[in-house]
């Protein structure tokens, strides 16, 4: 499912800080199915502020930090086992490791699901200390960035001071190494006609525990967030198509594109009009100095 020499061999910047964009990080021929079979359920809708940044977002676990399985949940299809197969693989974390130029081989995974609908936000942050790097899966057929939902490489804790911006199109993958001048963002989800979908895998240093997932003793899964910051949701929402959303967004697109036709069409009228006054205006002055001068 993923493609690891893409991975292994991702371009690493280094201004303002260690970043990358893996195109194709996942195999593009089956990569729509996962959106096909996107989980619905056992979300919880986790929002607030931890003194950095604010938050608004759904997310469940794929695999808790440190285990060798995904979490006990609703069953996962076949292509999103592998896909947790491939995460937990030695492989992945040699290429990743490649990639950023440092080992993980004793670094702990965690891995986790995330779902933007409306008005989702991830303000300006660094990421914790324990972290050492994070990659994120996007999963999404099609998305235009007037919707939001863009990851946004910054020079410093102002989001307006924009590095760079990353669309989350289907398959791509971008990957961030924690220092102490990374921060990022991701701008608010606005008029998508779908939810911005992605799979997020944090790397953190040993002797870490996850901060956001547990098992109880009886293999439930649970979150340390506490009621109000996280909410399970109960109603599962059903998984888009990914045809569809690429319909989607390509529809919206040349919406955008007709408005702003007919946008050029007025201004234009509106300068032939105004032209047009001004040869009537100076006309008007024309013959009125040659009545001037007859008199």
């Amino acid at each position: 499912m993923i493609d690891f020499d893409a991975l292994a061999s991702t371009h690493i910047h280094d201004a303002p800080y260690e970043w990358g964009l893996t195109k194709r990080a996942l195999d593009p021929a089956r990569a729509a199915a996962l959106i096909d079979t996107f989980p619905a359920e056992d979300f919880w809708r986790i929002a607030g502020h931890d003194g950095e940044k604010s938050y608004t977002y759904s997310a469940r676990p794929l695999v808790i930090l440190g285990a060798d399985r995904p979490a006990n949940l609703a069953p996962l299809s076949d292509l999103w086992r592998e896909l947790a197969d491939d995460l937990l693989s030695p492989r992945y974390r040699e290429s990743l490791g490649k990639a950023i130029g440092q080992p993980l081989d004793d670094a702990l995974m965690e891995a986790a699901i995330w779902r933007w609908g409306h008005d989702a936000h991830l303000g300006p942050h660094l990421d914790m200390r324990e972290k050492l790097v994070t990659q994120v899966f996007y999963l999404n057929a099609g998305w235009n960035p007037w919707w939001g939902g863009c990851l946004r490489i910054l020079n410093s804790q102002d989001e307006s001071d924009l590095a760079s911006e990353i669309e989350p199109i289907l398959g791509n993958a971008s990957i961030l190494v924690r220092s102490d001048c990374s921060w990022h963002a991701v701008s608010s989800v606005a008029g998508a006609p779908v939810p911005r979908r992605s799979l997020i895998v944090t790397w953190l240093r040993p002797g870490n525990t996850s901060p956001t997932w547990y098992e109880d003793e009886d293999g439930i899964v649970k979150t340390f967030a506490e009621p109000p910051g996280a909410v399970r949701e109960e109603e599962p929402e059903a998984s888009g198509l990914a045809a569809l959303e690429s319909h989607a967004a390509a529809l919206d697109a040349r919406c955008t594109e007709l408005s702003a036709v007919r946008g050029r069409r007025s201004v234009r009228a509106a300068l032939a009009v105004a032209n047009a006054v001004s040869r009537a205006r100076a006309a008007a002055r024309t013959r009125h100095a040659a009545v001037a001068d007859r008199s």
